[in-house]
């Protein structure tokens, strides 16, 4: 639809072309900037991926282009959230045939007040944090896409008893004083954990600890802190629901957010969010985890196999 696009993108403030939140307003302020040929009385319309989002604004001076709230517009336009659009706008100027198109900004709208400074945590399996195989990658509590790296389960945390913490899970922390995202040295930084479902409940927030952000010895430029939740913790967790397993146990997941905080809550970073199943379905492999699971439809989960 939209070509010859010799007018410049519209600027939003505040926005630096990553994220844009709303800081608890509703509306956003835009910005045109100069463009050649300008008139009193030029109509403005705005669009989303293309398509119009509703009136349109009269240039009343050209004075006005390239002040930074020419016109305000409501976030909403950018709904669903965290779905990257485009933002784009054209010009009609009075006794014209055909309107000037601008060039489009991209823009990721996230529905929040404000961003966080600090990226969310990596998790790994307990298989160890010294491989990028073991991460666990972040998946909403949904059945389906399991490719053996998206799920906290049974697996994943088997490998406690090779450690003397009994790891089943690790929570790594980047660090660094001009890296992008990174805990300046210096800070404490405290790590949580939440993790729900209709079988069992990790207290929110499960606190995993504070530990004060250090250069690594061998790379002082950077810095990392590792915490550990065991594996008896990480036991039991299951819902009720459509998944099936291979062997026909029907289930749902539970939710495991993972997260953290420095300087006693001053900051908080992403919330790494993901998927939990860590039941046993034969009761060979233990004590029934939970009696609330014994629901007469559903059969009761386990402890995971040693």
């Amino acid at each position: 639809m939209f070509n010859d696009n010799d007018l410049p993108a519209p600027i939003i403030e505040g926005y630096n072309g990553s994220k844009l939140y709303n800081h608890g307003k509703t509306e956003f302020c835009v910005e045109i900037p100069h463009y050649e040929y300008a008139h009193s009385g030029d109509q403005i319309c705005f669009y989303v991926n293309e398509i119009p989002i509703g009136d349109c604004f009269n240039l009343d001076k050209v004075e006005d282009l390239g002040t930074p709230c020419i016109y305000k517009l409501p976030f909403s336009i950018f709904f669903p959230i965290n779905v990257s659009c485009s933002f784009s706008y054209t010009v009609q100027a009075q006794g014209q045939n055909e309107p000037r198109y601008s060039a489009t900004l991209i823009v990721t709208y996230t529905g929040k007040s404000e961003g966080s400074l600090f990226k969310a945590p990596t998790i790994y399996s307990s298989f160890g944090y010294d491989n990028d195989q073991n991460i666990i990658e972040p998946h909403p509590p949904v059945c389906g896409g399991e490719n053996g790296r998206n799920v906290i389960d049974c697996h994943a945390i088997s490998n406690y008893k090779e450690h003397n913490n009994q790891a089943g899970l690790y929570l790594v922390v980047k660090g660094g004083n001009h890296t992008v995202d990174g805990v300046p040295f210096g800070n404490n930084v405290e790590a949580f954990a939440c993790i729900e479902s209709s079988c069992h409940t990790l207290a929110n927030p499960y606190s995993l600890g504070t530990q004060m952000m250090l250069p690594d010895a061998n790379n002082p430029s950077h810095g990392s802190l590792v915490y550990h939740l065991s594996h008896r913790a990480l036991l039991g967790f299951k819902s009720h629901g459509e998944c099936v397993s291979d062997n026909g146990f029907r289930f749902a997941y539970g939710k495991a957010n993972f997260w953290y905080e420095v300087n006693g809550k001053y900051f908080k970073s992403d919330v790494w969010k993901g998927r939990i199943f860590t039941c046993g379905t034969d009761p060979k492999y233990g004590i029934n985890t939970n009696t609330v699971c014994t629901n007469p439809n559903y059969r009761p989960c386990y402890n995971c196999p040693e």
